[in-house]
């Protein structure tokens, strides 16, 4: 088994167990012990600091994976690289912040009208802020090593358990809403120091102020290239992101609380490309560095059809149940108001999974600039169809600003990547996966309804699965995917 099946597998298997708890916080803990409103609050503090990450860290995370294969593959030059990118992290962070103090009333006046329990809460997404920079510029280093298994244990197991455990805490009356957000801190603090002890435990967290291996012609290259990956990752994380926030400003936290609940329902099926793409982005920049099209291109191809194939599935199973689900949770009617916004979101997400690392091949190339460029482009345009969506839709206007943006940026990528490099991932096999997924969509979409709310989830999923699975067994979209459903004898 390849290095990429074997870590995608163990991390899939993470993401998913992560996803589970995940869910159990988000279905049930969350709109049981928590108002929209509060859980809005949680959602848009964490949101506001995903956001300022990239900003902070100066686009550090993309140069390290780039330029490791260059500059860290010896132990003798990892310890004064990975020290170089964490002192860069830091001076990033610290100008941010600067500038943040600066123009701390403007922003804050964003939120003045429609939430101002922002306001109070704005300076622990700054604390989060720098946390997760650490642990972001950890985990490209683990990504630069090929292990991407503990880092998603730490941030999708450890972390969610951490969450449960606050909500507990909060239910049980030990500590307020304040105590609350400040022990949600504290467990991104828990995921940082996690991942420190990881690379302590593997001899691999090294530092070093020895910089003779970097030229100063190589100094300028890697921070120009960070300074195109901070466009870059700030303006992917303006796209995911930038409609909660608008959600928040224009709409109030009540509803962002709905909406966020209702994304994240719809965003579990892209976890395979999570974890698919973590372990290729490594992998591709070696590739490139050995100028092996053919490789790139096999897993451009592979991871196409295959996260398709997932995601399919996944969405599937998501549509078919709402419905029952929405029964499920506590308060749930007052979350059924966002059914489309799962859908949507989730067909927006098909079509990015459905484009394979495409991203990952051109931050990786010599044509990254593009990748920066466009994502700064569709960042703005983002934000200028949420100002006209979402006063006019509300939340489903948010959802079809996020998934259009989605939608236009892969598209965007596929031609050029063609364009430039004479690879794109699609064939015929990609429109079957389409038909199937259509096709178990529609059959168990429309089976009589049971009363009993779980019989009727496992019914409809069974259906879905079996005209799935037979569909890719007969058609074979995916050798790989069609061998491991005849393993298990189905």
């Amino acid at each position: 088994m390849g290095i990429v099946a074997r870590q995608s597998i163990f991390s899939t298997v993470l993401l998913y167990l992560g996803a589970i708890i995940g869910y159990i916080n988000l279905l049930y803990f969350f709109p049981r012990f928590l108002t929209t409103s509060e859980i809005g609050t949680v959602r848009t503090i964490q949101d506001i600091a995903a956001l300022f990450v990239p900003i902070a860290q100066f686009g550090l995370s993309h140069s390290l994976i780039r330029y490791f294969p260059k500059f860290g593959l010896t132990r003798e030059n990892r310890g004064g690289f990975l020290t170089l990118i964490l002192l860069f992290g830091i001076l990033g962070y610290l100008i941010f912040f600067a500038l943040i103090q600066l123009f701390n009333d403007s922003i804050l006046s964003y939120f003045a009208a429609e939430a101002p329990e922002i306001m109070e809460y704005f300076p622990i997404a700054l604390g989060v802020t720098f946390l997760l920079l650490v642990y972001n510029l950890l985990t490209a280093y683990c990504q630069s090593l090929l292990n991407i298994v503990a880092p998603n244990f730490i941030k999708d197991v450890v972390f969610r358990v951490a969450i449960t455990a606050i909500l507990l805490s909060y239910f049980t009356g030990w500590v307020d809403f304040n105590g609350l957000m400040f022990l949600l801190l504290a467990a991104y603090g828990i995921m940082t120091l996690g991942i420190l002890m990881f690379l302590a435990g593997q001899r691999e967290l090294m530092f070093s102020f020895n910089f003779k291996f970097l030229s100063g012609a190589q100094t300028y290259q890697l921070l120009t290239y960070a300074v195109f990956s901070l466009l870059g990752a700030s303006g992917m994380l303006i796209i995911g992101k930038i409609d909660s926030i608008m959600v928040t400003g224009m709409l109030g936290t009540s509803l962002n609380g709905i909406y966020t609940t209702v994304f994240y329902i719809a965003v579990v099926i892209e976890l395979p490309k999570r974890a698919i793409n973590q372990i290729s982005l490594p992998l591709v920049s070696r590739s490139f560095e050995k100028n092996d099209m053919a490789e790139i291109g096999k897993l451009y191809r592979q991871t196409s059809i295959n996260q398709l194939l997932v995601g399919s599935l996944l969405l599937v199973g998501i549509w078919i149940n709402l419905d029952s689900i929405f029964l499920l949770m506590p308060k749930g009617d007052e979350f059924a108001v966002g059914k489309w916004v799962v859908i949507i979101i989730g067909l927006g997400r098909i079509f990015d999974m459905a484009s394979g690392i495409n991203s990952e091949i051109i931050v990786m190339s010599k044509h990254y600039k593009f990748n920066m460029v466009l994502l700064s482009l569709l960042a703005a345009f983002t934000i200028i169809l949420n100002l006209w969506l979402i006063p006019k839709y509300g939340i489903i206007g948010a959802a079809i600003g996020s998934a259009v943006a989605l939608v236009l940026f892969n598209f965007s990528k596929f031609i050029f990547i063609w364009w430039k490099l004479g690879i794109q991932p699609f064939k015929v096999n990609t429109l079957m996966v389409i038909l199937i997924g259509a096709a178990s969509l529609v059959t168990a979409l429309y089976l009589p309804r049971i009363e009993t709310v779980l019989l009727d989830i496992l019914m409809r999923s069974v259906v879905a699965v079996i005209i799935f699975a037979l569909g890719v067994i007969v058609f074979r979209p995916s050798e790989e995917i069609a061998d491991l459903i005849k393993r298990f004898k189905f």
